[in-house]
């Protein structure tokens, strides 16, 4: 099991750009990425078990949760920093914001915390012309203010640092993670 804080968890609405910029700093920095979607994914997949999540909707939150700590406890190593891009918020099924449990992210050994923002507008147009789905702008607008409120919940409980960076701002980002592992390191 790790003990040792080795993840820096990068957090962000759908369609922010936290999968680009996690791939570019990690890239950058040659440390291993690790998606959430992608881990409870292959997880299910593993598992044989059917996903009926559809799109940006979620039926059983707690439950992927808990399949996300099972991964990455599986996955990473404690000698390895890892990137790893998630949520605090999701869409349940009936399309409402629900938080992640704080719960998960207590297992997730997390050194720190980054939440990427951008204009709703802009978000909004890039799932569209991404996923080819229009989300109203009230509600990306809503979300991205309950990610950085549950994101600062999770930092106090966990007594981690909470860092919140402009998406387009690549340098700032890079500078932030670069402060993580120094965090890690103390």
């Amino acid at each position: 099991m790790i003990s040792k804080r080795n993840v820096i968890f990068v957090g962000g609405i759908h369609g922010v750009g936290k999968s680009t910029i996690c791939k570019k700093l990690c890239n950058d920095l040659v440390i291993e990425y690790l998606s959430a979607s992608k881990l409870i994914s292959d997880y299910n997949n593993k598992l044989s078990r059917n996903n009926l999540d559809v799109g940006k909707l979620v039926n059983d939150i707690g439950q992927n949760q808990d399949i996300l700590a099972r991964a990455v406890k599986e996955y990473a190593g404690q000698n390895e920093i890892y990137l790893l891009d998630g949520h605090f918020t999701l869409l349940d099924s009936s399309g409402n914001i629900q938080s992640i449990p704080l719960s998960t992210f207590g297992t997730l050994t997390l050194a720190a915390i980054v939440v990427l923002t951008d204009d709703p507008a802009a978000i909004q147009k890039k799932l569209s012309s991404r996923d080819g789905e229009q989300f109203d702008l009230k509600l990306l607008e809503a979300m991205q203010i309950q990610e950085l409120t549950n994101a600062e919940q999770v930092g106090i409980k966990l007594k981690i640092k909470v860092f919140k960076a402009v998406v387009n701002n690549y340098d700032h980002v890079k500078q932030i993670a670069i402060d993580s592992f120094g965090i890690m390191h103390k």
